[in-house]
C-alpha cells in the first residue's frame, strides 16, 4: 500500500516511533512516490533538494515537485504552494537545460 509506504516513511524522516532513518524514509517515499502519491514525490523531492542522505540532485527534486504540483487534489492548494516554493528553491541552483531535462523527466514519468 503505498499510504502505508508514505507513512513509515514519514516516521522514519523523523524518528517518530522509530530510530531516525533518512535513508530507509527516501526508499518509502521513493517506492510510494513511484505509484503516484503525492506527499510522497514531494518528500522525495524535499529529500533530493537538501540532501538528506541522498546526494543533492536539483534535477530529481525539481523533477518530483512537478510530479506532486500535479497530482494533489485541488482542495491541497497550501501543498501546492509549498511545493512550488520548493521547486522554485531548486531552480535557482540550476541551468536552464537542467530544468528543461527536469521537465522533460516528469513529462516522460508513469507510475510503477
Amino acid at each position: 500500500d503505498p499510504y502505508k509506504q508514505l507513512e513509515l516513511g514519514v516516521r522514519y524522516d523523523r524518528g517518530k516511533g522509530v530510530p531516525q532513518n533518512h535513508g530507509l524514509a527516501a526508499e518509502l517515499y521513493h517506492a510510494a512516490a513511484q505509484q503516484g502519491v503525492p506527499e510522497a514525490q514531494y518528500n522525495l523531492g524535499r529529500i533530493y533538494l537538501e540532501g538528506k542522505h541522498l546526494r543533492p540532485d536539483m534535477i530529481k527534486a525539481h523533477m518530483w515537485f512537478n510530479l506532486a504540483i500535479a497530482r494533489y487534489p485541488h482542495g491541497a492548494t497550501e501543498k501546492r504552494r509549498q511545493a512550488v516554493l520548493a521547486r522554485a528553491v531548486a531552480e535557482k541552483r540550476m541551468t536552464a537545460r537542467q530544468i528543461d531535462e527536469a521537465q522533460q523527466r516528469a513529462l516522460d514519468w508513469r507510475p510503477q
